[in-house]
């Protein structure tokens, strides 16, 4: 059999095996994975393809070349994103990470090939090269999966049958919500409205030090301004972080539907929306997410903090090979 149709049947087997696992539970890191390497296969089955009805070598040269560039592309649509932020919004390292993450990535990949380049007689200096390379294809492997799993998981409709609409709170401007949390309230009405306006609302946010009054409430009052009744209007006000808003919102709903089976979906913005169904599913709250749309300059650095909050909770297998291997560049740099 040719080898373009043995990786057609790779990427056939692995898109079942992702569409089996989402269909079991969708709020899971190895989705993301899976999804990733099912996208690769397809673009490697296409690929062996078309270099069996044309010059193989041409066309793999011409995928290299271009994946360079699609790289190129969008570490420097992120380099701009960044800084519109930081002009927008002031320097910190929140606002900065979306350079920070897109410079990492080339610095590694320049320091990697200059380290070997300088020291290729060295094995030492080789293995660390090649862990700085590891590092850097394990980085924009995840990103990729992850951002993408991001998107597939927001487009995904959750229906319109649902019992109540949990809104997650996102700062406010004295007694008023943050943009950033209209959008949020915006879209949760819009969805209330399309369900027959039967559900009930958790407007789930505590108050924060430098706030006059909870989110909660500021979100109460802006959705009561909106023209949704009081009585479809549950306060959740205790709330610090996405975890304390999926649990807290879980017994708000329990005491309110005194136990009863219901359907709930949360709304925020889309960068946000898979980590925080990861929340709910620890929480143990049955609960899909609908996502807000957000500014392209600012969805940017708000994912890289997203990726880094997610990538942190799966710290375990990177870290073993990392430290493997780096025993392997001090075996390597011990005198014969």
């Amino acid at each position: 059999m040719p080898l373009f149709v043995w990786t057609w049947v790779i990427f056939l087997v692995i898109a079942m095996w992702f569409v089996i696992s989402f269909h079991r539970e969708r709020k899971v890191y190895s989705n993301a994975i899976l999804l990733g390497v099912c996208t690769l296969s397809f673009l490697l089955a296409l690929l062996t393809t078309v270099s069996h009805l044309l010059d193989a070598v041409g066309v793999f040269v011409v995928a290299f070349i271009l994946g360079v560039l699609a790289l190129f592309a969008f570490s420097v649509f992120f380099v701009y994103a960044g800084i519109t932020t930081i002009r927008r919004e002031g320097l910190s390292l929140q606002n900065s990470l979306a350079c920070i993450f897109a410079v990492g990535v080339w610095a590694l990949l320049f320091g990697s090939v200059r380290l070997y380049l300088a020291l290729a007689d060295q094995l030492w200096a080789v293995s660390l090269a090649g862990l700085l390379v590891f590092i850097d294809i394990y980085v924009l492997f995840t990103f990729f999966c992850l951002m993408l799993y991001s998107f597939f998981y927001r487009i995904i409709p959750p229906g319109h049958r649902f019992d109540y609409v949990i809104v997650l709170g996102a700062g406010l401007m004295g007694d008023k919500p943050t943009p950033l949390l209209r959008d949020r309230l915006d879209t949760a009405f819009q969805a209330w409205d399309q369900g027959g306006r039967k559900a009930k609302f958790v407007v789930s946010g505590g108050q924060g030090s430098d706030e006059v009054v909870s989110e909660a409430r500021a979100m109460a009052d802006y959705l009561i301004g909106r023209g949704v009744p009081v009585s479809s209007i549950l306060l959740e006000d205790r709330s610090t972080n996405t975890l304390e808003n999926m649990r807290s919102s879980k017994k708000v709903i329990a005491d309110d539907s005194r136990g009863a089976s219901v359907r709930c979906v949360f709304v925020t913005n889309d960068f946000h929306v898979f980590r925080a169904g990861t929340y709910a599913r620890k929480a143990g709250l049955v609960a899909e997410g609908i996502g807000c749309g957000t500014a392209p300059w600012y969805w940017c650095g708000a994912f890289v903090r997203e990726y880094l909050a997610i990538i942190v909770k799966h710290w375990v297998a990177p870290t073993v090979i990392c430290i493997l291997w780096l025993l392997m560049v001090f075996v390597s740099a011990m005198p014969c």
